[in-house]
């Protein structure tokens, strides 16, 4: 029994609130402590759930934005794929056409060849696969005679024929779709292709020291038809040859069509 609860008249103390009691105002003040921990723990509570839904709701939000960039990047490489391959295509169709003449395999033609200070000049027809063809270099004129696999030289001293290889050194500028190749591998720049050794090598299967060098191209046209092509292919024939060569071809071609049939040595 608690005797504070009672008084002198042996009554039961009334229950009463005065701050100014020591007892009163400690246990008003322990009141509002709870009071206030209670509200804490609430707001805590709630804060700390609507954070976890604000994250969730801001992950998902990421994941859909992440996964559209993806889609809309995908979108992008497939567009410019496509662009990239109808550029590619229309080059292709656009040197197609510049080379329709030459391309009928019927034509006279000139070649002019110059290696170092050395020049020699091949001047001929060609019919189909057919060919027939001189070629003069020092002086000295040796003549050709035979189709693509199979060809004949003559010397005018002998006049005996024995098979042999078109004249060429690297690059077959006989070999028109070859020309065409390295033309389509190459970056048009003022009015000039250009191809590196690099890629070039892969077109010849050949290795080709200094990747980066560059070899040019000029197409020379008439009425958009190429009539004659000219070849700075110096950094090439000298990686070939392990050696400094400066190296020229210049390509001309006339008469397309005219050219009939011929017999071969």
């Amino acid at each position: 029994m608690d005797y504070n609860e009672y008084n002198s008249n042996g009554e039961k103390k009334k229950f009463s609130f005065d701050l100014k009691d020591k007892t009163s105002r400690s246990r008003f003040i322990l009141f509002l402590y709870i009071l206030l921990f209670i509200f804490l723990v609430i707001f805590i509570r709630i804060n700390y759930k609507s954070n976890i839904n604000k994250n969730i709701n801001e992950n998902n939000n990421q994941i859909q934005d992440n996964s559209q960039i993806q889609d809309n990047n995908e979108e992008i490489k497939v567009e410019e794929n496509i662009i990239n391959d109808d550029n590619d295509n229309k080059e292709e169709n656009e040197i197609d056409s510049m080379f329709s003449f030459i391309d009928l395999n019927n034509y006279n033609f000139k070649y002019v060849i110059s290696y170092n200070d050395v020049e020699s000049v091949i001047e001929g027809k060609r019919y189909n696969n057919k060919f027939d063809f001189s070629l003069n270099s020092n002086n000295e004129e040796i003549y050709f005679n035979g189709v693509n696999n199979y060809l004949k030289v003559k010397t005018e001293k002998n006049g005996s024929y024995k098979i042999t290889t078109f004249p060429y050194v690297l690059v077959d500028f006989f070999d028109n779709k070859k020309i065409k190749e390295i033309i389509n591998n190459s970056i048009l720049s003022d009015g000039v292709y250009k191809i590196t050794n690099d890629k070039l090598s892969k077109i010849l299967n050949e290795n080709l020291d200094n990747p980066n060098t560059i070899n040019e191209i000029e197409l020379i046209k008439r009425n958009n038809k190429v009539v004659k092509i000219n070849l700075d292919l110096t950094s090439a024939v000298s990686a070939y040859s392990k050696e400094k060569i400066t190296a020229k071809l210049n390509l001309e071609y006339f008469e397309f069509g005219l050219v009939e049939d011929f017999k071969l040595f």
